[in-house]
This record gives C-alpha cells, sequence and structure tokens, in this order.
C-alpha cells in the first residue's frame, strides 16, 4: 500500500511542468505580432441546407441581370469563404 504523500507526487508535479511550458508559448505567440479574427454569426438558417426555388436577380460585368438561385449551404459557404 502506498502512503497518501507519495499517490499526490503526481499530481503536484503536473502544475509545475504545466508552468514550467508557459513562458515559452507567451513568447512565441506575442513574437508573432497581431492576429486577425474574422467573426460570423447567424441567428436564422433554420437547417435550410437546399437553395429555395425562386432566385434572385444578380448583375453581371457587362450591364445585364442574371437569375441566380440565392440561399442554402452551399451559398452560405461562398459566402462566408469570398
Amino acid at each position: 500500500m502506498t502512503s497518501p504523500s507519495l499517490r499526490a507526487i503526481p499530481l503536484l508535479a503536473l502544475p509545475l511542468i504545466a508552468a514550467c511550458a508557459t513562458p515559452q508559448a507567451i513568447r512565441q505567440s506575442s513574437a508573432a505580432g497581431p492576429v486577425e479574427v474574422g467573426i460570423i454569426a447567424l441567428n436564422d438558417f433554420h437547417g435550410a441546407l437546399e437553395p429555395p426555388k425562386a432566385s434572385i436577380p444578380a448583375p453581371t460585368g457587362d450591364g445585364r441581370t442574371v437569375s441566380v438561385p440565392a440561399g442554402g449551404a452551399a451559398w452560405l459557404a461562398s459566402a462566408v469563404d469570398r
């Protein structure tokens, strides 16, 4: 049977090891400079994975308009990617 003090050694060693690694992680992240973060929020998707049957008019480069189906998961993914 092991004594309670011997069982506590791994629990005490873990924070010490983590503390040794922390300064190195801070040094690396601050040397990299600022990080740009993009935030995307949705509040009304409701599982509309397929595009709707209707479409919207979209302008072309030469002044005409074309009818484009808009909506659904693929349209959302391309808009987020853009």
